[in-house]
Formats: structure tokens, C-alpha cells, sequence
């Protein structure tokens, strides 16, 4: 039968069974292989096999009432598995015949199972923790349920808040690269003015100091210059007195004989100022220096460094090489631009 049962689908032997049992009652046959088996392993007290054996010819004969009477027996008294032994009794009483012999013992272990499963399910459950965990179950839940809504709630607040820390955010961003720039600005502009207090504080001191003497003015004598007649120097008067008209009123020759010529006219000078030549500054150079810079300090523009580099090219190698300390020489703008 095992070969049969690996070989041939289900459905044919359960139709090959019930063409075998058509003609017999739901009462089970007890010369088939699976009932002789099921029979001598509950002889020999291997009620588990007996169970297989039963439940596999259940398979073939569902409605075999008297083999869910020998289940519902061996369930009850050998098992002690009250659930299966009511459900194979109420099987029973389901398909046996009403004047079974059985069926009156039958209801009796029935209500005597029912009882022994409600004892199990009153201990099991006498103290009701199941239902008290329920309970606090649904009462966990609806506090959480609240807590949720109170959370869902918090949570949206909390969203503005960090959309509304977000604009903050970005708008100090903002605000502080300004102030960057700001205080850049600001820099620059003080290190201007303090270029421009230092050049103030020399331009002060060279003031301060004393003028050196300008050498005498040059008179250059022109022949067209006229002098005016106070200019002249007046005549000495003569040690003897000239008697130019006589008593008579006739003109003495003698008189006008010893009177002195007068002086020649002399020629008036022109005076012009000629200014002195400016001199040629020197700087001592001073770290961070360069041409350019040199040249905007003392003309106000640094594209005279090439100038500066040609006057002071036997002092200079190229217009990178300064060094500090070293001297150079700052000639007046309007000889940088003769040159």
C-alpha cells in the first residue's frame, strides 16, 4: 500500500476506496491494511501509530463514524487530549446511525470532555490576565493614540520653528558676509588715512624746519633802462662861488667856464629772481617696499617706477631688487618727466 500511496494520485485511491465501501455502512472495514494496523498498535499500547493509521483511513472514509469513535476513545482515555476526543465524539454522533449501541455512551463521554475542557480553560484562564492584558492593551493604545495626536501636533510646530530658524539662519549668513565686506572696506579706508597721517606728519616736520639762505639775486644792467631825475645824485656845490651875471645883468664867461658838467646818465639794472634747482631726495628703503609703491607715495601715481628704476639704475640690478636699508634716490616729478 505504500507503493501505491507514492505512486497513484490521492484522488484515485479515494475513489477506488469509496467503489470499495459503496456497498458497505459508514461502520469502517476491519480486514483494511490500515485498520489492521491501527488495531494491533493499540493493543500493543502505541496509541500514537494507532492515531496515524485511524486518521489516515479518515482520509479515505471521512464518515467512518466507528473510526472516529476508536479516535475519540483513544484521545480521551490514553491521550488525555480533551479537545480532539469532543471533536471526534460530536464526528460521531454527526454520521453514526440513530440506533447505534454507541451512541448513548457517546453523549455521556461528550459532556464528560466538554467538562474536562471547560476545567482547563477555567484554570487557564481563572485569574483573566488574558482579558486584563487586553484591557491594558487598549488603554496603552489610546494613550498612545493621544500621545500621537499631541506628538503629530508637536511635531508641526516643531517645523515652523525650524523653517522659521532656517530664514534666521540664512539671513545672518547673508548679514555677516555684509559685515565682511563692511569691515574689508572699513580696513582698506584705515590704512589709507594712516597713510595719509604719516605723509601729513612729514609734510609738517619739513615745514617745521628753518629755510636755508637763498643765494643773492643776480642784477643783469640793461642800456634801455631810463633812471627818474631824483635818482640822479645831486650836483656838490662849488668851493668858489660861480658869478654867472654881472651887476650889469651880462653873463660872466668865467662863471660858466668853472661850473662842473654834470654826471652822465646811468644805465638802470633789471633784477630777476632766478629759483634755486630742487634737490634730489633720499629714502631708505623699508620692508614691504616696492617701486610702484615708492612712486605713489611721493607722486601720487605708481606708473613712474620705471622712471625711478633708470635713476637709480647703478644702485639696482632689476626693478624687483630692493633691499632694506638700501638708499634711493627721489628726484622732483618734473625732472622724471623730462627725462
Amino acid at each position: 500500500m505504500k507503493r501505491i500511496y507514492g505512486t497513484v494520485p490521492l484522488a484515485l485511491v479515494i475513489a477506488i476506496g469509496t467503489m470499495v465501501f459503496s456497498g458497505c455502512d459508514f461502520g469502517g472495514n476491519r480486514k483494511h491494511p490500515l485498520m489492521v494496523k491501527a488495531l494491533r498498535y493499540k493493543n500493543e499500547g502505541d496509541y500514537e501509530k494507532a492515531v496515524k493509521y485511524l486518521e489516515e483511513y479518515l482520509l479515505i472514509n471521512p464518515k467512518s463514524y466507528s473510526m472516529h469513535y476508536a479516535l475519540a476513545e483513544i484521545y480521551d482515555d490514553n491521550l488525555n487530549d480533551d479537545f480532539l476526543a469532543v471533536y471526534h465524539y460530536r464526528e460521531f454522533l454527526k454520521y453514526a446511525p440513530k440506533d447505534s449501541p454507541d451512541r448513548e455512551p457517546a453523549e455521556k463521554f461528550l459532556a464528560s470532555a466538554e467538562k474536562d475542557c471547560y476545567r482547563q480553560l477555567h484554570k487557564r484562564f481563572a485569574d483573566n490576565r488574558p482579558l486584563r492584558e487586553l484591557e491594558e492593551q487598549l488603554t496603552r493604545f489610546k494613550a498612545t493614540h493621544v500621545s500621537y495626536q499631541a506628538y503629530a501636533k508637536q511635531e508641526a510646530v516643531i517645523r515652523e520653528q525650524k523653517a522659521l530658524y532656517r530664514k534666521i539662519y540664512y539671513a545672518y549668513q547673508n548679514q555677516k558676509l555684509d559685515m565682511m565686506k563692511v569691515e574689508r572696506e572699513l580696513s582698506i579706508i584705515k590704512d589709507r588715512n594712516d597713510d595719509l597721517k604719516k605723509q601729513i606728519a612729514k609734510l609738517k616736520k619739513t615745514k617745521s624746519k628753518p629755510d636755508k639762505k637763498l643765494p643773492p639775486l643776480k642784477t643783469v644792467k640793461s642800456a634801455t633802462s631810463k633812471k627818474k631825475p631824483e635818482d640822479f645824485p645831486k650836483p656838490e656845490a662849488p668851493k668858489t662861488p660861480v658869478k654867472p651875471v654881472d651887476s650889469s645883468g651880462k653873463v660872466s664867461i668865467e662863471g660858466l667856464i668853472d661850473r662842473p658838467p654834470p654826471p652822465p646818465p646811468e644805465k638802470k639794472t633789471k633784477t630777476v629772481i632766478v629759483p634755486p634747482k630742487p634737490k634730489v631726495r633720499l629714502y631708505r628703503i623699508q620692508s614691504g617696499d616696492t617701486l610702484t609703491r615708492i612712486s605713489r607715495k611721493f607722486y601720487g601715481s605708481s606708473r613712474y617706477y620705471r622712471e625711478l628704476y633708470e635713476v637709480n639704475k647703478d644702485s639696482l640690478k632689476s626693478v624687483s631688487d630692493l633691499r632694506v636699508g638700501q638708499r634711493l634716490k627721489i628726484p622732483p616729478l618734473s625732472e622724471l618727466k623730462k627725462e
